[in-house]
Formats: structure tokens, C-alpha cells, sequence
């Protein structure tokens, strides 16, 4: 077992014994390496928190050190959820606020693992904050061989971070597993009423806040990296949202295949509801009525995030309607409607609203008002032509 760790260059930490050795860690921010037959640890900067933290960020950040701090055994979380979201935020606020704590962060980049793994992880005796982000990706089909050191059979105690941009890539023995990973925390993208709030403080030309709002809608998936940075170009060019998308990394054509609902309203003025998966900048969108083409695009309607197509008095609408994903909240307002006692539950699934139709995307009641995000009614009732 290490019982210290010699610095044999600068920034460089080994395990070692006495004489020549550092009895704890010094606090920091360290990656995990290996070289020369052996796991060191290289420090590098610590990360830095600049400007306000929009959305659920220091709440969720936290509860996961209380309860870490509170638990006799490491406690392992799962942050999931697109890029942009706020997950590697959220890791990085968690590792400033554990340096308050004397709570050094150990960074895990490439899929190390086995026992010689385990026992220079278990020799670190300190509290400390490991982060393994983009885990999926980094461990690809070897997270089973990281289990052990989660499972908390060794006795030092440690906070597990992992980012996913993809859950269903992550593990199977590492979900519905709190022995493992006690958290599991969706970021579900853009949140709309927050969205708002950081236009109104950071956008100096308030008269582009619709627009961007439309933008966004276009991109049908939006993150948060994509409004900062449309806002800060416009602000440093001081220019339109158009003019800054011009050379911005953000293309609605770089999106993957999406499910929307579609709604058709005919020449007579009789509509009909069916769903369409792809992407509508690129692909030809092939229903029934009427075969419309990225070139009959007409304008965004931000009221109800939908993307409206004009062709020989057809009018086709596209919303944007992800899959349906479980949340306790839905079973707590079915119970809480008198779902329970003598009545089934399968009786009282219902589909979600604006879902794709795949086997098995139902929630146990309609979704809430309180959902993360702001309703469409909130966002604005204009109607904006993109030119």
C-alpha cells in the first residue's frame, strides 16, 4: 500500500516511501498516467469557474458532495446528456467546491483498469474527487473491467464522476446498480426559461432575442454552447444573428435524424397529424398529401418550436418531439390522481404527447407543466421568417 508520494519532477507524483515523499497529496487537480511500469499522477491546472451558473448546476452539484460527505463508502454519479448541457460544468464546480473541502481531483483519461489500477487508486488514502469524463467513449467495451473499483470493495472513499453524451452506450451493470453508481443525473439540453434569462442579461442588441429564440427551434437539439457563443459574436461584431451564423460552427444540417409530429393542413383547411424521422434541412419529407423538400422551408414559428413548410397551399408543420423518457415525477402525479389500490397502472399509461411511436415510449400520466422546460407559450408568440 502507498504510504506517500515522491515528486521526482515538477508535477509529478509517484507513489513512495519514506524518506524522500509527501505524506498526503498536495491539493490539486492531477491526471492519472502510466509510464515506466507504473500509474503516477501529472498535476495540471485546476479547472476555473467564470461567470454566473445558469440553471440546476450548483443545486445538483451540491447534493452530490452532501450526500458524498455524509456516506461512509465512495459514492459513484452518472451525468448524462448532449454536449453543451452542463455536465463537464457541473464536474468542474464540483471539484472547485471540493477544494474548499481539502479535496484534491484526480482526471481519468484514458481506460485504465485491472488490479494494479485498483491498488494505485486504493493507496490515494485522501477524500478526492475522481472524474472519468466521457466515459463511454473512453472505455468503450472495457467498463466492466472498472466495476470492482466501483463497487466500493476497497476501503478508501472516494466521489466517482462520469459523463455520458449517450446512456444507452453506458453499461448495463452500471445502471439501476446504487451500490455502484449511487446518481444518476439526465441533462436534458436547453432549457428554455433559462435561455431567456441569459439573452435578457447578456445580449446587448435585445432586438435579436426572438431570432435567436428561432435559431435555436431551427436546431431543433440546442445547447447551451451554441446560444453563448451566437451571443458572444454578436456582441463582439455587433452584428445580426444571420450575419454571426455565417461562420459559427453551427449548422442545422449537422444534426442527426429527429422525430418530429407533423401536422398537415390541406387546401381546404382540414388538417391531419402523422410523425416523419430525419432531418428536415437535408431530407425530402415524403407523407401522404404531399411531398415537401428543404427548399419549401418557410419560416420558424417560436410560440410552439415547430418548423413550417409551404407547397401549392399545403401547409406542413414540424414539431419536435423526442423520445419519451421515464421520470419518477410522472409516477408520483399518477399516484397523486388516485392511481394505486384496486386500479392497474397499465391501465392508466398513456402515450406521450408529441413521442416517437416506438414500443414502450409511455409515461405513466401527461406531462407536467413543471417540466424543466418553459412552455411554448413562454418563449413568445412571433412568427419569424429566417432570411
Amino acid at each position: 500500500m502507498t504510504t506517500g508520494y515522491s515528486e521526482q519532477e515538477p508535477g509529478s507524483f509517484y507513489p513512495s516511501s519514506p524518506p524522500a515523499y509527501h505524506s498526503s497529496l498536495p491539493l490539486g487537480t492531477y491526471s492519472v498516467n502510466y509510464g515506466c511500469g507504473r500509474y503516477y499522477l501529472q498535476k495540471i491546472d485546476n479547472f476555473k469557474i467564470t461567470g454566473k451558473l445558469y440553471g440546476d448546476v450548483t443545486k445538483n452539484a451540491d447534493r452530490m458532495l452532501k450526500t458524498f460527505m455524509d456516506r461512509e463508502n465512495s459514492t459513484g454519479a452518472l451525468l448524462c446528456g448532449q454536449k453543451g448541457s452542463g455536465k463537464t460544468l457541473t464536474t468542474k464546480y464540483i471539484s472547485s467546491e471540493a477544494m474548499k473541502l481539502n479535496m484534491p481531483t484526480l482526471v481519468v483519461n484514458s481506460a485504465y483498469s485491472g488490479v494494479r489500477f485498483n491498488n494505485f487508486m486504493q493507496g490515494i488514502q485522501q477524500l478526492c474527487v475522481v472524474i472519468f469524463d466521457e466515459y463511454e467513449k473512453v472505455y468503450e467495451d472495457q467498463q466492466e473491467a472498472l466495476l470492482t473499483l466501483l463497487d466500493g470493495v476497497y476501503p478508501t472513499k472516494k466521489l466517482f464522476l462520469l459523463t455520458s453524451n449517450d446512456r444507452k452506450k453506458v453499461g448495463k451493470y452500471l445502471l439501476n446498480r446504487p451500490g455502484r453508481l449511487f446518481y444518476v443525473i439526465d441533462f436534458h439540453g436547453i432549457n428554455w426559461e433559462l435561455i431567456n434569462v441569459y439573452l435578457e442579461e447578456n445580449l446587448k442588441d435585445k432586438s435579436h432575442i426572438e431570432t435567436v429564440l428561432a435559431i435555436a427551434v431551427l436546431m431543433s437539439n440546442p445547447n447551451f454552447d451554441m446560444i453563448k457563443a451566437l451571443v458572444e459574436e454578436m456582441n463582439r461584431y455587433e452584428e445580426s444573428p444571420m450575419e454571426s451564423l455565417h461562420f459559427l460552427n453551427i449548422r442545422p444540417q449537422f444534426n442527426d435524424k429527429i422525430n418530429y409530429k407533423v401536422t398537415v393542413v390541406d387546401t381546404d383547411g382540414k388538417s391531419s397529424d402523422t410523425r416523419w424521422t430525419g432531418n428536415p434541412m437535408k431530407d425530402s419529407i415524403k407523407l401522404k398529401q404531399i411531398t415537401v423538400t428543404p427548399e419549401h422551408f418557410s419560416k420558424v414559428e417560436a410560440a410552439s418550436k415547430s418548423l413550417i413548410f409551404m407547397k401549392d397551399g399545403y401547409m406542413v408543420k414540424l414539431s419536435n418531439c423526442p423520445e419519451a423518457e421515464f421520470l419518477w415525477s410522472k409516477v408520483g402525479m399518477a399516484l397523486s390522481n388516485g392511481v394505486g389500490g384496486d386500479s392497474s397502472i397499465e391501465n392508466h399509461k398513456v402515450c406521450v404527447e408529441g413521442a416517437s411511436t416506438k414500443t414502450g415510449d409511455v409515461i405513466m400520466a401527461p406531462s407536467s407543466p413543471h417540466s424543466s422546460s418553459t412552455s411554448a407559450e413562454e418563449v413568445g408568440e412571433s412568427i419569424l421568417v429566417l432570411k
